[in-house]
Formats: structure tokens, C-alpha cells, sequence
């Protein structure tokens, strides 16, 4: 496993000096790694000494712009369809996200705990919550 998660299997991190301007195109949070683009990923081009887009895939290699931290997990708010799956729930902003089998969700927006969640795995109660979140799942 590479010491940093962005570094792909096979690669060396090398320090790599850039003007300010470039810096700040490429990205904080962003790094360069020489490898073959693919169409649609931003590169640093030595040649014209600005960050580009990739217009198609090449066998050339470049310094491809990469995120040094994965992506944030994605979540939207349950819907009836979830009803069976699991989701996360809570009462206030300022509380930890709970994980609790989703029941029914309660259509009338008027009403503040519109969440109907089993208590826990096999539990026999039920409780009414006021935030529910459900996990956007990648498609690949």
C-alpha cells in the first residue's frame, strides 16, 4: 500500500517546484502524476506552461492532475422507495448520524419527524426522526 492513497501502486512521490500561478491552477489539494491522460482529465503542459484539458486519450505521457484526498461520500434524503433500506438519521445538526433501518417517510413536509425508523437491527419499536440521510451509490 502507497504511504499516501492518491500515489498509484508502482510510483515514487518526487517534490516538483512550479510558479505560483500554475499552483493555483492546478489546485489546492491536487497533486501531478506522470502517466497516460485519458480524454476529459487536466494535465500540466511543460510545453505551453499552463494546466490543459485532454482532448482524447494518448499513449503520451503526461502530468495528470489527481485528487490527493477521496471524494466526499454523496447523500440525499430517503424517499418512500427507500422504505428497507438502511439510512442514517438524527435530530439535530449538531448530532452524530445514527444508522437505523428506514419504515416509511411521511409525504406531508409540514411535519417535522417525517422518518419512521426501526430502533435497531431486528428491534421491535419504532421512532420518528427529523433528518435522514441515504448514501448516493457510485454507479460504475
Amino acid at each position: 500500500m502507497s504511504e499516501k492513497s492518491w500515489v498509484p501502486d508502482g510510483y515514487s512521490v518526487v517534490e516538483m517546484a512550479v510558479p505560483d500561478e500554475i499552483a493555483a491552477e492546478i489546485g489546492e489539494g491536487n497533486a501531478l502524476v506522470w502517466r497516460q491522460a485519458s480524454a476529459g482529465e487536466r494535465y500540466l503542459s511543460s510545453a505551453f506552461n499552463r494546466v490543459g484539458t485532454r482532448q482524447k486519450r494518448t499513449d503520451s505521457f503526461l502530468s495528470v492532475i489527481v485528487p490527493t484526498t477521496p471524494p466526499a461520500d454523496q447523500y440525499r434524503e430517503p424517499t418512500q422507495d427507500d422504505v428497507g433500506k438502511m439510512v442514517e438519521v438524527r435530530d439535530r445538526s449538531k448530532e452524530g448520524w445514527e444508522p437505523r433501518e428506514l419504515l416509511a417517510v411521511i409525504g406531508d413536509e409540514t411535519i417535522v419527524r417525517r422518518f419512521v425508523c426501526r430502533d435497531a437491527a431486528g428491534g421491535f419499536y419504532c421512532f420518528t426522526w427529523t433528518f435522514a440521510r441515504i448514501k448516493i451509490e457510485e454507479v460504475k
